[in-house]
């Protein structure tokens, strides 16, 4: 078998174009490992390093995901035992968790190496992504131009618009804008952008940032409180820790189905993320007093508060915690089953993914 390894290269010329086309080499798969459960057919997605200590990734183990999400080509496998590298199709390397050298020796013609990350560029910029030129297949990540695309949520429209009173709604509010966070100390410097927009307009600040708790115990996907904030607050705040390229998050798709405007404030085209007026975008403002400003008008005036949420009631969404990037394992199966796959090695993969993509932000005034 020794015969059939091939050798990947460990670096890449800066000479070397970002994404090389190649041949496909043809090569017959190994045989199995002695598992019943196994055939020829079968496609083999090799977890090759942790995510958080999640088995499974949180997705699951074995062909069951394929089944329980009925996606449209199920014929796939999850497994994360190594001593199966050689027969698997697809290798996947959770790359915030991966230590430069850990890979494997050899490569099959056949097989995917696959750059997986969930986390943005500005979380892993000391990382040697250099290491890896030349050696990934495919990109398996949250941007949009990803060879399968994760996803933190998603939204659609609804089969038939809602039919209730709106004023009704607007009525039942009793407080402004809400904010939900522990994490305060972010590339995106948003709790510094909150300190300066609370000058100007209140702000209820929940979790580790802020001083309020809710009422009820809160569940790994804050449903508690995202209940509360949809039936009293006007404004959310959908704040993202880094301004990077396509980087939006649940923080973002979890206010989509509530009565709610969210404000949001990242580096992305939120216009390929979710329906015009449903949300307002901290960058058409100079300044977070301008943003209140705009708040404050918006408040005032419930024809146009209630334009907002005629939008909303034409789509639904979901977050992270409802979705856990399932429409991507249907679609990374359904790419391993089709042999006209162009095959393709990313020369470059330290260009592809790059803290260049995420950028500093200047819209933190001192309240001129």
């Amino acid at each position: 078998m020794r015969d059939q390894l091939i050798g990947v290269k460990l670096s890449a010329g800066p000479d070397k174009p970002d994404i090389r086309l190649e041949t496909a080499l043809p090569m017959p798969r190994p045989p199995g490992n002695g598992d019943n459960k196994h055939t020829k057919s079968d496609k083999i997605i090799l977890l090759w390093n942790s995510f958080w200590d999640m088995p499974g990734w949180g997705i699951g183990l074995g062909g069951e995901p394929f089944q329980r999400l009925r996606c449209p080509v199920k014929n796939c496998q999850i497994s994360e035992d190594r001593s199966r590298l050689n027969e698997s199709d697809a290798i996947l390397f959770h790359i915030h968790q991966l230590k430069a050298d850990d890979r494997p020796r050899f490569r099959f013609p056949h097989q995917r190496w696959v750059f997986w990350m969930l986390e943005s560029p500005g979380w892993s910029h000391n990382y040697q992504y250099q290491k890896w030129n030349g050696l990934f297949n495919w990109t398996m990540t949250y941007r949009l131009d990803s060879d399968v695309r994760l996803y933190y949520g998603r939204y659609w429209e609804r089969p038939s618009v809602l039919k209730r009173d709106l004023n009704e709604v607007v009525k039942s509010k009793s407080r402004l804008i809400a904010w939900i966070s522990s994490n305060c100390q972010t590339h995106s410097r948003r709790f510094e952008y909150v300190t300066e927009l609370e000058k100007y307009i209140p702000i209820d600040k929940y979790g580790r940032c802020g001083n309020m708790t809710c009422k009820k115990e809160w569940d790994k996907d804050d449903q508690a409180c995202l209940k509360m904030v949809g039936r009293m607050y006007k404004f959310y705040l959908s704040f993202e820790n880094a301004f990077c390229k396509d980087y939006v998050t649940e923080k973002y798709f979890k206010i989509i189905p509530l009565d709610t405007v969210p404000v949001v404030r990242g580096a992305a085209d939120y216009s390929k993320f979710g329906p015009p007026q449903s949300y307002v975008n901290a960058a058409d403002f100079r300044s977070p007093k301008e943003l209140a400003g705009f708040l404050i008008d918006l408040d005032k005036n419930d024809t146009k508060y209630i334009q907002y949420l005629e939008t909303k009631n034409k789509f639904d969404g979901t977050g992270y915690f409802g979705v856990k990037w399932l429409p991507s394992w249907c679609e990374l199966c359904a790419k391993l089953n089709n042999d006209s796959e162009p095959r393709k090695t990313y020369e470059r993969i330290d260009k592809w993914w790059s803290q260049s993509d995420c950028a500093a932000k200047n819209d933190i005034s001192n309240g001129e």
